[in-house]
């Protein structure tokens, strides 16, 4: 399980992964955006969120959060998120 850094790319270990995982995201003082990409460089809006919340996330090669939907580089105040890739058996 990993916590999430504003400015810091997320990348999943996807060996021995289902292609699934979990976020957790505790909402503080500020709403969390969740970003993805493939590439690394071009990042797109997967999800805001405007409460506490745990969910199922098909991985991506790249994550980031941001505190605001509209600049991935914003702070995110006291809200955070982790990721955790969910394991076969």
């Amino acid at each position: 399980m990993a916590e999430l850094q504003v400015g810091q790319a997320f990348t999943p270990n996807l060996r021995g992964s289902t292609g699934q995982g979990i976020v957790q995201v505790t909402r503080g003082d500020k709403d969390l955006t969740l970003w993805g990409s493939v590439n690394g460089t071009d990042y797109v809006l997967i999800e805001t969120f405007t409460a506490s919340s745990l969910k199922e996330v098909i991985l991506c090669s790249f994550f980031k959060i941001s505190g605001n939907a509209a600049d991935i580089d914003e702070a995110a105040g006291t809200s955070r998120l982790w990721i955790d890739e969910t394991r076969g058996g």
